[in-house]
């Protein structure tokens, strides 16, 4: 038995290698201003169909997202991740970035779930992690309502205050939105 182990320890190893040399990870997102006003103009040609029509359609790519999100955490001290980048796939929006705090630095990533409930955005931790470790719930407590918080905001303005969101669909790079202004 006490012979068998190494080579039970290899052969974790070599599957957990394989697991990470097999797949590919996404390319870089590139990240500019005019991506983040792209966004802007989306959101605001979406709100505009929402009170022509009732309905509401907003496409957005993963660098108007990650644009976005990277130029409103350059005016925050207080969120120490660099290197942002925000991947739309297989129905999650992946968050991958390097934290850095007192001289350390580790890789990020957070997976979550985007869906809808009683018209306002529902969002689910698929998992965390800092480097090897996962990131304990406790620690991500106020990370979902201020996700939830910023699509509200994104997907309502004076103008269209009764949003309902239908839903949202993520996949290839792409996240799609729908909602209606009841009448």
């Amino acid at each position: 038995m006490v012979k068998r182990l190494p080579w039970a320890v290899l052969a974790l190893a070599v599957a957990v290698l394989a697991c990470k040399f097999g797949s590919t990870p996404p390319p870089p997102v590139p990240v500019s201003d005019e991506a983040a006003q792209e966004l802007q103009q989306g959101v605001a040609t979406a709100v505009q169909q929402a009170i022509d029509t009732g309905n509401l359609t907003l496409e957005v790519t993963e660098s108007q997202i990650t644009s976005a999100v990277v130029l409103a955490l350059q005016q925050r001290s207080d969120i120490p991740i660099n290197d942002l980048q925000i991947h739309l796939r297989d129905e999650q929006v992946q968050l991958s970035g390097t934290a850095s705090q007192q001289g350390l630095e580790l890789p990020v990533q957070i997976v979550i779930k985007v869906g809808v409930q009683d018209c306002k955005p529902k969002v689910e931790i698929v998992s965390a992690s800092a480097g090897p470790l996962p990131i304990p719930e406790d620690q991500l407590s106020g990370f979902i309502p201020m996700v939830e918080t910023v699509i509200t905001n994104l997907m309502t303005s004076s103008t269209v205050s009764n949003l309902c969101l239908l839903s949202v669909s993520v996949g290839d790079g792409v996240m799609t939105v729908t909602g209606q202004v009841p009448k």
